[in-house]
């Protein structure tokens, strides 16, 4: 049950927000995204596609068991944000930071939920997870460094407030599932050990290493508060 409400909250947030403002995005959507602005590819299949792929690396390199973990998230993902996308909000009556930090948190509790079920989101979390475990790389950085390299790829051409939304919400989603997976009354039933080590490693490269992209957040608040709120 976990899975499924946090799956449906990640599918929200991009197609509820993200997606209808244009906000940065990382991870099998933001790729998706790029790729669809060159072929005439809907989204929901490409975004299929690409999880479809990353399922069989990770059948291939890490067995059954693991990717059994991530299946559901993977295949229900795109087909919610099909129907999700499809559904106008009224958002051009709200403020860019606003809009920008609800789909930030309903991202960082989605995700944090679908962790807490013991589930993947699939995705590049699989590549991620796959290189943690031949090389001990940290999860975090490896997940985080994709997100950012296809985030640096989208910034040519984005004005000033789709550059504040991304990383706005990029920052208030980290915040929200750090806070969410210290909540312990909800159920965990993932073991403990993973749960700390993930937490741990969480902290470390955002609660100590994340200056930088604080930094640029405060440039993109200066640049908001010169453009506007729309």
């Amino acid at each position: 049950m976990l899975i499924l409400i946090g799956t449906t909250m990640t599918a929200a947030a991009f197609g509820l927000f993200i997606l209808p403002e244009g906000f940065l995005a990382g991870g099998v959507t933001g790729s998706a995204r790029l790729i669809c602005s060159v072929l005439d590819i809907p989204l929901f299949l490409l975004v299929l596609i690409i999880n479809l792929c990353l399922l069989a690396l990770g059948f291939v390199v890490m067995g059954m068991q693991f990717v059994s973990k991530s299946v559901f998230s993977s295949l229900y993902f795109p087909f919610a944000l099909e129907i999700l996308e499809h559904i106008c909000l009224p958002l051009d009556r709200l403020p860019v930071p606003v809009v920008s930090a609800i789909a930030g948190a309903v991202l960082g509790i989605g995700a944090a939920l679908v962790i807490k079920g013991k589930g993947s989101s699939g995705g590049y979390d699989i590549i991620a997870i796959i290189l943690n475990s031949k090389f001990n790389l940290p999860i975090p950085i490896i997940v985080n460094g994709i997100d950012l390299t296809l985030i640096l790829t989208q910034i040519p051409g984005s004005s000033p407030l789709t550059l504040f939304g991304g990383f706005f919400a990029i920052l208030v989603s980290t915040a929200m599932m750090h806070l969410t997976l210290k909540i312990k009354s909800l159920p965990y039933t993932m073991s403990e050990e993973f749960r700390q080590r993930y937490q741990t490693e969480h902290e470390r490269f955002w609660f100590q290493g994340s200056g930088t992209i604080k930094k640029i957040c405060s440039l993109m608040s200066k640049l908001h508060i010169l453009v506007g709120t729309r």
